[in-house]
């Protein structure tokens, strides 16, 4: 399946180590007034300046799922027996209220429209998206817009140009929307993902979403009908996820080992500049922390991805899955290799690649 959107030259960095430590995260939310990523920590809530290692806390409240910026406020969803929305002063950090959804089961993603002053929050064992009013902070109004999504909603982000939710199915694949001007819901594509979490978009209309079987983010076109993977070193159970637009990076909450992992979208490359079609790629080579390989397949396909010193010793296996028909990239960020030359091996089926690495 052939691309239509253009990407790439990225990098992945996902850090395990800092001053505060996560113990379990679920969702991560960029402000782009502090240039800072907002993490979710079970019993608290983390912060770290973009482009640092270090975490601290951010005010004495919690948040379990997901969490959204509007302006000055962070909503987050608060789970346990409350399944609440609470709202916090971004400046002071403190918490400026609460509400709570009536006969919800389990609060799990969120969507926000800050021109319209609206959050929206999933229901992830009643089926329902829920909509909050938040143009007064102090006096929100909740109803429920969706009363059957028709699967297990996960993931949700709002998209102005198209005035929809689009929100990823738990199990079974699916991705659906909800035009909002009759709140009615559709399906727009199956993608063949299983537990499928987090999603969210760019400012060109591509959508990335997160899936745990198999591990990887999966980049869709506004049409949703071309898709490309990315597999990155640390992913883990990857849930929710935060584009930031402002720094071109999307960032990802790793439910599965505690860490964040960020993924630079920046100096974008046309793939259509580079022989992609069923050859092997490595770009840029000599390699770098930005460098990927790059592969396409014509169909379903076992994937082996190795690299070997030039006396024909194994230094790392990159990959090894069945991939799906379509463009792929594997992220070469985090691997560290020495100065010299490398082999790079692709087997799929009974076909055999092989591309020289330099490392400098």
């Amino acid at each position: 399946m052939k691309s239509l959107f253009t990407f790439l030259a990225v990098l992945a960095i996902s850090f395990s180590s800092f001053s505060q430590t996560i113990g379990s995260t679920e969702a991560v939310e960029y402000d782009p007034t502090g240039n800072r990523f907002l993490i979710t920590n079970g019993s608290s809530i983390l912060q770290q300046a973009s482009g640092s290692d270090e975490l601290e806390f951010f005010g004495d409240s919690d948040a379990d799922y997901g969490m959204e910026v509007i302006g000055n406020i962070l909503y987050t969803i608060s789970g346990g027996g409350s399944q609440s929305v609470k709202f916090h002063d971004l400046t002071n950090e403190e918490e400026l209220n609460s509400i709570s959804i009536p006969g919800s089961g389990f609060l799990n993603g969120m969507a926000s429209d800050p021109t319209g002053n609206r959050i929206w929050v999933t229901d992830f064992s009643n089926n329902e998206i829920y909509e909050i009013d938040v143009t007064d902070a102090a006096d929100p109004v909740e109803e429920t817009v969706v009363s059957n999504t028709g699967c297990t909603p996960n993931g949700v982000t709002y998209e102005a140009a198209n005035n929809r939710l689009v929100f990823t199915c738990w199990s079974g694949g699916a991705i659906k929307e909800v035009d909002l001007s009759d709140y009615s819901v559709s399906t727009l594509t199956n993608t063949g993902l299983n537990s499928i979490d987090g999603i969210d978009h760019d400012e060109d209309g591509k959508f990335y979403i997160s899936s745990w079987s198999p591990t990887r983010i999966t980049l869709l076109n506004n049409e949703f009908s071309a898709m490309q993977t990315i597999t990155a070193p640390g992913l883990s159970s990857p849930a929710d996820i935060s584009y930031a637009v402002e720094i071109d990076t999307l960032a990802v909450a790793n439910s599965g080992n505690g860490t964040i992992t960020y993924i630079y979208l920046g100096d974008l490359v046309n793939v259509n500049e580079i022989e992609t079609a069923n050859t092997l790629t490595v770009y840029p080579n000599p390699i770098s922390e930005d460098s990927y390989i790059s592969f396409e397949l014509a169909q379903n396909s076992p994937c082996e991805i190795s690299i070997y010193d030039t006396q024909g010793k194994l230094v790392y296996e990159l990959l090894n899955e069945t991939m799906p028909a379509g463009e792929h990239k594997v992220l070469l960020a985090g691997f560290s290799l020495e100065t010299g030359a490398y082999i790079c091996e692709l087997k799929t089926g009974n076909s055999t690649q092989n591309i020289h690495l330099i490392k400098k």
